[in-house]
Formats: structure tokens, C-alpha cells, sequence
């Protein structure tokens, strides 16, 4: 069974006229976005605008990402540059993360992500800070004993450095282990020893620490996270849109 040629054509049209309409859409809402976030960077100040902490930084910097990226990759897309896709994925990309601000809002997911945010910026950011200095030590071992020096280049190097963060999570390297002897199997056990056994153990009890701690504060963490939120929405009015949409909150969410 095959479907008349003129059903494909019309199917095409109607495909290429919604693409172009949502591409439109969201090109507008980008241009209102980077205008607004302009307007505050220039009323606010650059110190004031970068100098809030929390909900308001977070959704002040991904909005400003997220349209800039976005007319960026539109702009380049024009030119026929590669770069376009690059900068259309991380704009695809942000605006999901983007919703983390207005998930932030609701007491049932706010504290969530106030757990997230702090295990990001505290256990996360130690922990790589001492698995960076392995994984770049055990890739230079690997890479001086499997490759040959004329073979040796960055190119080389940065696909062993991905090897080995696979191996974090995924076991021995069966390409690694063929290439190379006694030595090689033995960095292979003590990196799977250390990396994936030990520190990684070490990263679930820093997390699990911190979610217990910040588990007791973290509903009043949520309403100041909450109350910087109103503030972020109130800083993106004109003085005439603040005085015209008067609101009520409920304090439990």
C-alpha cells in the first residue's frame, strides 16, 4: 500500500509551515527575553544584575544564555557556519535547564532543587577538583604505554582521557587492555580500584552527607529561594507593570 505522492507534498508543507511557525515563535520570545534581560543589566548595573545570589543569578545568567546562543546560532545558521548547531544544541539545552527556576516555585519540587544546586556547587566541585588529578594521571600513563611516539598526539591523548572517564563507570577497556601488557592491565586494576571503587564511594557519602544536612534546612531555604524569584519577576517590570499587576502569594506553596 502506498500513499498518492500529493499526500507526501501536502504532508511536506504542513510539516515545513509549523516548523517555520515555532521557529518564528520562539525567535520573537528570544528577542523579548534578550531585550528584557538588556533593559535590567542596564537599569540594575552589571555589579547589581551579576551580584544576586541563588534564584535570582541563576535565572538572570541561563535566560541571558539561552537567548544569546539561540539568536546566535540563527545568525550563523544565515551564514551557513557550523558553528550554528553548536550553539542551537546549547540553547536547546539551557531552556530545559531554565525550567529548574520555575520548578524552584512550588514547595513540593523547590527543596529538591535547592539539594541539587548545593550538591553541584559543594561535592561536586571537590570531588572533580581531586578525580581530575587520576583521570589526567592514569590517561598519561595509558597513553605513554599503549601508544607509539610517532603516534603520539593531543588527539590521541583526548580519546584515552575519554577512555578512561568510560572506565569510571563501565569496567575494564577491552581495546586498551589489547594494545598493551602486563603494565596496562595493571594500571587498568589499580585505576578501578581507586576511581570507580574507592573515590566514587567517597563522592555517594559527601552527597548523601550533604542531602542529610541540608535536608533540615532546606524548606526555608526553599521560601528565600522563593522570595528571590518574586524579586527577579518584579525586577523585569517597568515601574508602570508593578503598580498595574498587584498579586497575593500563599505562603505554604
Amino acid at each position: 500500500f502506498h500513499l498518492p505522492q500529493s499526500y507526501d507534498t501536502n504532508w511536506q508543507m504542513l510539516h515545513a509551515v509549523v516548523y517555520h511557525s515555532c521557529k518564528g515563535l520562539v525567535f520573537l520570545l528570544a528577542v523579548r527575553k534578550l531585550h528584557i534581560e538588556l533593559r535590567e543589566l542596564w537599569t540594575e548595573g552589571r555589579e547589581r544584575y551579576f551580584g544576586f545570589m541563588g534564584a535570582i543569578l541563576f535565572e538572570n545568567v541561563a535566560s541571558l544564555l539561552f537567548a544569546g546562543s539561540f539568536l546566535l546560532s540563527q545568525l550563523l545558521d544565515i551564514f551557513c557556519y557550523k558553528l550554528a548547531d553548536t550553539f542551537l544544541a546549547l540553547s536547546a539545552l539551557l531552556s530545559w535547564v531554565y525550567l529548574l527556576w520555575f520548578l524552584l516555585g512550588f514547595s513540593s519540587t523547590g527543596h529538591l532543587v535547592v539539594m541539587i544546586w548545593t550538591i553541584l556547587c559543594s561535592d561536586m566541585v571537590q570531588f572533580s577538583c581531586l578525580i581530575s588529578l587520576f583521570l589526567m594521571g592514569f590517561s598519561l600513563a595509558f597513553f605513554v604505554s599503549v601508544t607509539e611516539p610517532i603516534n603520539r598526539s593531543p588527539g590521541q591523548f583526548s580519546k584515552l582521557l575519554f577512555n578512561c572517564f568510560q572506565m569510571m563507570t563501565g569496567g575494564i577497556d577491552a581495546d586498551l587492555d589489547s594494545q598493551g601488557g602486563s603494565l596496562v592491565r595493571t594500571l587498568q586494576v589499580t585505576y578501578i580500584v581507586l576511581v570507580t571503587v574507592l573515590l566514587l564511594n567517597i563522592l555517594v557519602a559527601m552527597m548523601n552527607d550533604t542531602y542529610n544536612r541540608v535536608s533540615g534546612v532546606a524548606e526555608q531555604q526553599w521560601r528565600l529561594e522563593r522570595a528571590r524569584i518574586i524579586t527577579s519577576i518584579e525586577q523585569e517590570m517597568a515601574s508602570g507593570e508593578r503598580e498595574a499587576h498587584q498579586y497575593w502569594l500563599e505562603l505554604d506553596g
